[in-house]
């Protein structure tokens, strides 16, 4: 620890502005990403909760499959009342997390894909 306090003395202002900008951008997303995954919990209770809300989601969310959706909020009511492990209660929160089509991650490496077919018609 005094290690890091002694070299943390020695970093000029921009290196300590550098390093308090990335902090503040590793906690903001990890606090973004965490509101995502509330939502998603307690969107998955709402649709648990009330059939008329699948109905919303899929109208806010026209990419999710609609059968996929009823199918999984039954297996989930289904498996509660078995008291059998909860896969397709895991399932339903996937789905809700794929609701709107690929991430903007696979987005990009799709792009860079499609980048490099592009230059192979070219030739």
């Amino acid at each position: 620890m005094q290690y890091v306090g002694r070299v943390m003395r020695s970093l000029l202002d921009d290196e300590v502005n550098a390093l308090r900008t990335a902090f503040d951008t590793y906690n903001g997303v990890n606090k973004a990403e965490t509101a995502r995954l509330h939502w998603i919990e307690r969107t998955r209770e709402k649709l648990l909760a009330d059939d008329t809300a699948l109905t919303e989601f899929i109208r806010q969310h026209p990419n999710a499959d609609p059968q996929q959706g009823r199918t999984l909020i039954r297996n989930a009511h289904k498996e509660a009342q078995q008291s059998k492990p909860p896969r397709y209660f895991r399932e339903l929160f996937q789905w809700i997390k794929n609701a709107d089509g690929p991430s903007a991650d696979t987005d990009a490496e799709a792009d860079e894909g499609e980048d490099d077919n592009d230059d192979d018609h070219d030739a």
